[in-house]
């Protein structure tokens, strides 16, 4: 080889790093048996700034333990799966609202009906299996305990020939701060008079009406009808006759549960 290849090959030489130069010493080589292979391993994974050396040895997975290992995880997926559907049913069940006689009346007064009317007992017997109508009353009782008991914001109370539910009166004015406040009616001593015999004579036609008051009661009518405290329904002989009844905004201005509750006196006997 001549001087200058060799001159070469040291400047090739003194570019390069040397690998094991940085290795501690205790750990150099020996002329009769090499260079230790721990050394070398870790020579090259500092000279690669690796953090696994390049001669670690790769675990090799055979096909039949990779079936076994396919085999678990989908085992182990099955279960978690079959876990969460659990935890699922078991949180629909805490939420779930059971279906009693309590709960069906409960129901039934909160819905109502269209015309916002109390339901009667008869009524909501009906539609409960296994229910007489005897118990409606006591059920609506149990039902008012409970609410007094937990602090709810409803009442359960008996209007008419039925029961209606309504809001707490203690929490009235948080609805008439929501509605407004229902303005307070004056009524005249003709309008009084006129609700009068209606209420002591449910379905007394118009001409009635006129007779026991004296004068004609066409425009009385319609102004208590209008502020729905009157309505009517048509003769069933004669569609032109109209049969005038008291509505349930006439008991609550009289603060009335029913008209059973009217004041009785030697005059009414005149009407």
């Amino acid at each position: 080889m001549t001087d200058r290849q060799n001159e070469s090959n040291d400047g090739n030489n003194k570019s390069r790093p040397n690998p094991l130069s940085d290795v501690p010493d205790g750990q150099g080589t020996s002329e009769d048996h090499g260079l230790p292979l721990d050394r070398l391993t870790a020579a090259y994974a500092q000279f690669f700034d690796e953090e696994q050396t390049p001669h670690e040895d790769v675990p090799q997975t055979s096909s039949h333990e990779k079936d076994r290992e396919g085999s678990h995880s989908a085992k182990e997926k099955a279960a978690l799966f079959l876990e969460e559907e659990q935890a699922t049913l078991a949180d629909e069940q805490e939420q779930h609202c059971p279906l009693t006689p309590l709960s069906i009346l409960e129901s039934l007064l909160f819905v109502g009906n269209v015309e916002n009317r109390p339901l009667t007992g008869k009524k909501i017997a009906s539609l409960m299996r296994g229910v007489s109508e005897r118990e409606i009353e006591q059920m609506v009782e149990e039902l008012n305990q409970a609410y007094q008991e937990e602090y709810h914001v409803f009442r359960v109370i008996r209007k008419e020939s039925g029961y209606q539910m309504i809001l707490h009166p203690e929490l009235e004015s948080l609805r008439q701060l929501f509605y407004g406040k229902v303005k307070e009616a004056k009524l005249s001593q003709a309008a009084i008079d006129t609700l009068a015999i209606i209420a002591y004579k449910p379905g007394i036609p118009s001409k009635e009406i006129d007779q026991l008051r004296g004068r004609e009661s066409k425009s009385i009518l319609a102004q208590l009808v209008r502020r729905n405290l009157l309505r009517f329904e048509r003769d069933s002989k004669n569609r032109r006759t109209q049969n005038y009844y008291t509505t349930d905004r006439f008991l609550d201005f009289f603060n009335l549960a029913s008209l059973d509750d009217l004041p009785l006196s030697n005059d009414t006997d005149l009407i």
